[in-house]
């Protein structure tokens, strides 16, 4: 259970990091409409691999996609909070 908690602090810690480098990438705009698109089982193939993948681990972490996504639906408002 320890585990399991750490990891979700750490997806919580590193979701805004993502969504800031996501945003950050050339044609973020139409990229954020792409993956607006795709289905949520789907997602973390559409983010580039480095932003989500946690550290010490090797593959994309789904939960930090979700994360991550979370953030860049948001309203703007929301965001700033």
């Amino acid at each position: 259970m320890a585990k399991e908690q750490s990891k979700l602090e750490v997806v919580a810690a590193l979701a805004p990091v993502c969504a800031d480098k996501f945003r950050a990438q050339p044609d973020a705009a139409a990229k954020t409409v792409a993956i607006s698109k795709v289905d949520a089982w789907n997602r973390t193939e559409d983010f580039p691999k480095e932003f989500v993948t946690l550290p010490g681990e090797t593959y994309p972490s789904s939960a930090l996609a979700d994360a991550c996504y979370a953030l860049l639906m948001a309203p703007k408002s929301a965001a700033l909070k």
